[in-house]
């Protein structure tokens, strides 16, 4: 029975440590950003030894994958929305609408995000960087094959409205964050400028 119980202890352990190690990722991108992400920064963020980050996780792209995966709010969204194959338009795109606007709303409230999406653009560790945005493309794949069918024989491309809106909303959010200054005279930092992109994604 001691054996068994110093087992599950270990494990347990583990499991702590590596939530720490976790929130250590957190805590150092949102005070100094994903370019200070180091074993030594982390650790010291997480109140653990260095050598804890490569026992548990490999080494420091391992922490920062599982970081990923706890922290990023699409795999969440993925479970979330879904559509059965015989959607309707209006379904379509009731369902894309509120996607949109929930990435704005979560987008706008993570610093932690704001960094990833800043470091996926600026070609920091771009390997697992770019790991991490075909992770995501292969999630919403099912997702975007379903419309084909809908605008096909039209001149709709809804993949690039999509990937326009996707990409309109992370830059003026970072814009509104880093700069401060205005995109076509709309600053986010301010409700009404905020609350006019959130009901522009409705009539795209």
């Amino acid at each position: 029975m001691t054996g068994k119980k110093d087992e599950k202890d270990l494990i347990r352990n583990k499991e702590a440590k590596s939530e720490v190690l976790i929130g250590g990722v957190g805590t150092v991108i949102t005070v100094s950003g994903f370019d200070a992400l180091t074993a030594v920064s982390v650790s010291s963020a997480a109140g653990v030894s260095r050598g804890r980050v490569n026992d548990i996780f490999g080494n420091l792209n391992g922490l920062i994958k599982a970081y990923v995966a706890k922290e990023d709010y699409w795999g969440v969204f993925f479970e979330r929305f879904r559509l059965s194959g015989s959607a309707t338009d209006e379904e379509i795109k009731a369902m894309f609408v509120e996607m949109m606007q929930e990435n704005l709303r979560h987008f706008w409230k993570s610093r932690e995000v704001q960094q990833l999406i800043l470091a996926q653009i600026s070609g920091k560790r771009k390997a697992l960087m770019r790991s991490i945005s075909e992770g995501r493309e292969l999630s919403g794949a099912a997702l975007l094959k379903l419309t084909d069918r809908h605008f096909a024989g039209t001149s709709v491309d809804f993949r690039t409205h999509i990937s326009l809106m996707l990409g309109g909303t992370y830059y003026l959010v970072l814009h509104a964050k880093e700069n401060g200054s205005t995109v076509a005279g709309r600053d986010l930092n301010l409700d009404r400028d905020y609350l006019s992109l959130h009901r522009s994604i409705t009539q795209y």
